[in-house]
C-alpha cells in the first residue's frame, strides 16, 4: 500500500454555513437546509455515499458540515447552497458569500446599489 492510498482518519474538513439574519427574519430554517442538502448532495456521483460520509450539525442560526477533506469542495457546496436559495425563491434577494476560510454566509443583496452599478 503506497502513501497516497493511506487516508488519515483525522483529515476532516468542517464547513460553517451562517444564515443568522435569514433565520431572524423567518425565511430559512436550519432543518429545511439540512433536508435539502441530504436530498441533493452527491459524493462520487452517489447520494448513498454522501449520506454515510457527511455529518450535519444544527446550530439554530447556521449549520456545520463535517466531511472528509477530499469529499466535498467549498465551490461545490456553494453551488448547492445557491440552488437551495433559487428553489426557495430567495435567489433574487439573497446571495452566497464565502471568504478564504471554511465559512459560508447567506447575505442580503443591496438591490438599489446593484441597479445603479449597472447603469
Amino acid at each position: 500500500m503506497s502513501n497516497s492510498e493511506v487516508i488519515n482518519q483525522n483529515d476532516e474538513r468542517t464547513f460553517t454555513v451562517n444564515f443568522k439574519n435569514q433565520v431572524e427574519d423567518g425565511l430559512i430554517t436550519s432543518q429545511s437546509l439540512i433536508d435539502f442538502l441530504k436530498d441533493k448532495v452527491k459524493i462520487r456521483n452517489r447520494k448513498e455515499v454522501a449520506m454515510n460520509e457527511i455529518t450535519y450539525v444544527d446550530n439554530e442560526t447556521g449549520i456545520n458540515i463535517v466531511t472528509k477533506r477530499e469529499n466535498l469542495h467549498k465551490q461545490n457546496l456553494k453551488k448547492y447552497l445557491q440552488r437551495f436559495l433559487k428553489t426557495k425563491g430567495y435567489g433574487q434577494f439573497c446571495r452566497v458569500s464565502g471568504d478564504g476560510s471554511d465559512l459560508i454566509e447567506f447575505q442580503y443583496r443591496n438591490v438599489q446599489q446593484e441597479e445603479t452599478n449597472e447603469q
